[in-house]
Formats: structure tokens, sequence, C-alpha cells
């Protein structure tokens, strides 16, 4: 994964409180304008985190073709890989669900880690929300 270079005002950490957890974040590509192949920290997640998956809705279309990867340092497509965020939603999220480790489905994190977007397009115009489906393990 890229170097970090766009950060969120409003990005979400996910707290250890008993799940499930859902974590939500909206990320509005006309204030921050960025390019291809920048990386944008979504969540904030600490050891002992399960991320079952991670989920978007394209509030507002770019008008033009603009795709992203949501993974995390290690697998930068874990969650999902060339997602359309030019295609405005029809009122559902939608999203892949990670596959089954040790501790059933989903990615336990065993250190502090972010969930990121890395954009394979300019992006200036979109409006996507973001939303972390998972549970704090502890163990």
């Amino acid at each position: 994964m890229g170097t970090v270079n766009k950060w969120l005002q409003n990005q979400a950490t996910v707290v250890h409180f008993p799940c499930p957890v859902y974590e939500q974040v909206i990320v509005d590509f006309s204030t921050l304008n960025c390019s291809a192949g920048d990386v944008i920290q979504l969540f904030n997640v600490l050891p002992g985190f399960v991320a079952k998956r991670v989920l978007h809705h394209v509030d507002t279309a770019e008008g033009g073709t603009l795709t992203g990867n949501v993974g995390d340092e290690s697998n930068p497509d874990r969650y999902d890989a060339a997602i359309n965020l030019n295609s405005a939603g029809n009122g559902q999220m939608v999203g892949t669900l990670e596959a089954t480790d040790e501790v059933g489905p989903g990615w336990k994190y065993t250190s502090a880690d972010t969930i990121d977007l890395v954009l394979g397009h300019d992006a200036d115009t979109a409006v996507v929300t973001f939303t972390l489906e998972g549970s704090n393990s502890r163990v």
C-alpha cells in the first residue's frame, strides 16, 4: 500500500466495546480533491478487533471513472477490489464478507492498524459512505 497522504477530519476509531460494532464515515471528495494512488485512512482499528466487512454506498457519483480498493497495510484489497465509486447507490450498502480465519468470518487484528481506501483514479466530486462491520474479540 502506498504512503498515506489524505486524512479525514471525522475518521472513525473503533473502540473496544461489546459486539457487534458498526462504524461509519462519509468521504466527500469535493473537499479532498484526491488523485489516483492516494491512500485515505477510513478507520483506525485496535488489537483484538475482528473486521467482518466494509460496506460502501455511493451517495453522489463522480461523473467519470472512479474505482478504489479497500484494505489494510498487509492486504490493500482485503475487503474490496476495484469497487465502482461512480455509480450512485439505490439505497443499499454493498461489500464483500472477509474470508474466514481462526476466529470465524472476519479478519482479527493483532495490532493497531487502519482500514484504507486506495484510489484508482482522480476524484473531486463523489460522496461515499463507508461502514465497517465487525466485533471485538479481545482474545
